[in-house]
């Protein structure tokens, strides 16, 4: 019995592996969409394990199902009646969401049915941090290429801050194993524990070392009865209480003002884009404004936050382009309303009070350790992090004694055959996104080589698929203007401004009407960019070559930009900028000496 217990441990650990892993598996392009295959592959693989369980548990009991089952469905089912159907801004949210769900179930009915160890499944874990923290290592000693030039370390992220946090989420597994395990299998975990350590520092991601040091700190005070031990001394110590709580409070703020001084214009750059997104809640706060609508929404929200002139110096410096809230909340808030984060926070919360309930406390620390991430950073828009997250929901509800419905067998069987149908036909479904990429990549080496017309066809014919992606409509744009196609080279950079608020689609947009001589909404480009980005001095740039235009000269208002150009400070000095302002002078001296 020991033995075939693990075996079955070994193969659920395994499957786990597999579909944790599946999404690190990289086209060439960073695209959420083209993950959605390999993910799909390792939700068939779990699919197929939850079938076997079925058979290989005698009797009735093994999966009920319980309230948290219910509310995942209802989370799924709101975040999908919530999406634009018609806009389609992000499609892949929809599949990834549903694709959750099919993994959901399937784990729960395979941790509900099969008696293994959660030792091992666990180990699983912190073996894959493991082999991310080495894939790091070899990345920061120029053994392994990283992702991003920027960046020596990304693991099979795209930069150092989901790397970062995803080894943090793990991380509390193993030390909670560490601290509970006995005998020669202690220095296995402390191994584990040491090698993925190491890494963190180097990934210089505030939010991960807070979300290591709060489920580390969890974990401490479940094993060692720290709470315990801290309510007896104040009893009989209360004056000392006080005073050492105090100074915890006071070690508290200089270690927040630490990480906030450390970086201080990232700190203030998030802190101005909660600001705006908050900003925008508050226009439709209940129900939001339906997945995939962040960039759109806060893109207009920052427009007209710059455009009423009430902001400060700080705000303009630190302005950007976010593709995401970097507040999974404000992100949750916006997109699918108050009501869906409440959903979220009751799931999150129930399937925490179960796992502690179960003495899940690994996986326990290792969702709070996400949560904490989450409020600085932007996980749940990454697919290891959903999926990490689901696994590890499902391991702390399985073996509830909550209240649940009665299932017999064949209907466990018919749900788990059910799930391994859809899985398989979510992988018939997505087969064909590697043929998108690889024509994609061809149409992008003819746009490359300037075969235009050529690339034109293939982009049109790639279009509906790809009207999401920012890139793939950017690159579109450029082609139909090189073609001196303007009208439509500027609808399909409207289109591109729905998914993403780069101020770079409202620069080139400007100068496509400009060159189709429409200069009344090429200047509204333009000082819409100036407002979305008013530490950029480019939009002043291009308006002050606007208003020289013949056919829309505006002698006071080029010598305005122009000296914009001129005294304005950079966020960033680049020979870009000496370039810019010798232009401008020369524009000015034009100017004076001929009007």
């Amino acid at each position: 019995m020991a033995l075939k217990k693990i075996i079955l441990s070994l193969i659920v650990t395994v499957a786990f592996c597999i579909v944790a892993c599946s999404t690190f598996i990289r086209f060439e392009m960073d695209d959420n969409y083209f993950q959605l295959l390999p993910m799909s592959i390792g939700v068939v693989v779990v699919a197929i394990v939850a079938v076997f369980s079925c058979f290989l548990r005698k009797g009735n009991q093994g999966f009920r199902f319980i309230f948290s089952d219910f509310l995942f469905v209802i989370i799924v089912a709101y975040y999908a009646a919530r999406y634009d159907y018609e806009l389609q801004l992000a499609n892949w949210k929809i599949i990834y969401a549903a694709l959750l769900l099919l993994l959901w179930f399937a784990a729960r009915i395979i941790l509900s049915n099969l008696s293994i160890s959660r030792s091992i499944l666990l180990g699983g874990f912190v073996g894959i941090g493991c082999v991310l923290t080495i894939w790091g290592l070899l990345q920061l000693y120029g053994f392994e290429k990283s992702n991003h030039n920027l960046f020596p370390i990304t693991g099979p992220f795209y930069n150092p801050g989901p790397y970062s946090g995803y080894i943090a989420m793990l991380f509390p597994i193993g030390f909670n194993q560490l601290l509970s395990s006995q005998g020669k299998i202690r220095y296995l975990w402390l191994f584990a524990f040491s090698i993925m350590i190491i890494i963190l520092p180097a990934g210089m991601s505030r939010s991960a070392w807070l979300a290591l040091l709060i489920s580390c700190m969890c974990c401490l005070f479940i094993h060692k009865n720290w709470i315990c031990k801290i309510k007896s001394y104040a009893c009989l110590h209360w004056e000392k209480t006080i005073l050492l709580s105090i100074l915890s409070v006071g070690l508290l703020v200089v270690f927040f003002l630490f990480l906030f001084q450390m970086k201080e214009d990232s700190a203030n750059g998030r802190l101005f884009i909660w600001k705006n997104t908050y900003k925008a809640i508050q226009n439709q706060p209940l129900l939001g404004y339906g997945p995939g609508s962040f960039s759109m929404i806060y893109g207009r929200e920052q427009i007209a936050y710059f455009a009423s002139g009430n902001n400060s110096s700080i705000e303009a410096h630190v302005a950007g382009s976010p593709e995401y809230a970097f507040n999974e909340c404000l992100q949750a808030c916006l997109e699918g309303g108050i009501l869906l984060l409440l959903l979220m926070v009751v799931l999150f919360i129930i399937c925490l009070r179960k796992g502690f309930f179960n003495k899940e406390y690994g996986s326990c620390a290792a969702l709070l350790a996400l949560f904490v991430f989450s409020l600085s950073s932007y996980p749940f828009q990454l697919l290891p992090f959903g999926i990490a997250g689901v696994l590890l929901l499902a391991i702390c509800v399985s073996d509830s004694n909550s209240m649940y419905i009665n299932t017999q067998k064949i209907g466990i069987s018919f749900l788990s055959v059910f799930i391994l149908f859809s899985s398989i036909i979510s992988f018939s479904y997505l087969w064909h996104v590697k043929t998108v990429a690889e024509k994609w990549n061809q149409f992008n080496v003819l746009r490359v080589h300037k075969a235009f017309s050529e690339a034109s066809i293939g982009y049109d014919e790639l279009y509906a698929e790809m009207k999401y992606n920012v890139n793939f409509l950017f690159s579109y744009a450029q082609i139909l203007s090189a073609q001196k196609k303007y009208n439509e080279a500027c609808d399909v950079l409207e289109r591109a401004k729905l998914v993403s608020c780069n101020v770079s689609l409202w620069n080139v947009q400007g100068k496509t009407y400009q060159l189709n001589a429409k200069y009344r909404e090429a200047e509204r480009c333009f000082k819409e960019s100036a407002n979305l980005l008013p530490n950029r001095l480019y939009p002043f740039y291009l308006l002050a070559k606007l208003y020289i235009e013949p056919d829309f000269f505006d002698k006071d208002k080029a010598i305005q930009m122009a000296e914009i150009v001129l005294k304005k400070k950079p966020k960033v000095h680049s020979r870009a900028v000496d370039e810019m302002r010798t232009e401008m002078e020369v524009l000015l001296s034009n100017i004076l000496q001929n009007y």
